[in-house]
């Protein structure tokens, strides 16, 4: 019975937090619509339940719960976990690519390879490592030859972390809040929100076009 940390919260906003209302911040692409989509608690779970995760939120079938009425282009994946890409999670990538859908990933926060840590190890997946005010690498991200670029993801000491949108409540929603997180959890949802705008601008854009 942990309490929250409204981290999915966190990566939403940067992704496509309202604009221009006066308060708050501005997400990348304010005006794309967000699948929220539970794949893990706050007791955490598995890699089947993320590679599920992923197939509902492509619109693939998913055994036991109704199909996702509303497919989405754009996979964010702000998480991950020490070990090799699972043939489920690849194949759960794979059926995501099939269906159109670009699958964006944290690189991850070991100061390590990324190539150690799944679902960013997965074959087709857009795999982002976090940079810091200066432009530099991170001193907590994951590096290496699969990662595909970086984006913002903030760092410790005198640079700041990513301001985006919180929840005050401890277990369940309570008022709205802003706060700095730091991660590639937060770079991530900055490309997430870039390959939105792509496919705002070309929704004929495959997988491989976008990558």
């Amino acid at each position: 019975n942990f309490a929250s940390s409204w981290h999915g919260t966190h990566v939403a906003g940067i992704i496509a937090a309202s604009t221009n209302n006066g308060q708050g911040i501005a997400g990348v692409a304010p005006n794309a619509r967000i699948v929220p989509v539970r794949a893990l608690g706050r007791c955490g779970g598995t890699s089947e339940d993320v590679a599920d995760a992923i197939r509902w939120a492509a619109g693939v079938p998913v055994a036991g719960v109704p199909n996702n009425p509303n497919p989405a282009r754009v996979l964010n994946l702000s998480l991950g976990g020490y070990g090799p890409c699972s043939s489920n999670e690849q194949s759960a990538v794979d059926a995501a690519l099939a269906r159109g859908a670009v699958v964006v990933v944290a690189a991850g926060n070991d100061a390590t390879l990324a190539s150690d840590f799944s679902p960013a190890n997965c074959k087709g997946v857009v795999s982002v490592a976090a940079s810091n005010l200066l432009g530099d690498l991170s001193s907590y991200s994951n590096f290496g030859g699969i990662v595909k670029l970086s984006a913002p993801g903030g760092d410790s000491g005198d640079l700041p972390g990513v301001l985006s949108t919180l929840n005050g409540g401890i277990t369940l929603p309570a008022a709205p809040s802003y706060a700095t997180y730091m991660g590639t959890s937060m770079a991530a949802p900055h490309v997430a929100g870039v390959v939105a705008l792509m496919l705002s601008r070309d929704p004929d854009l495959t997988p491989g076009q976008v990558l």
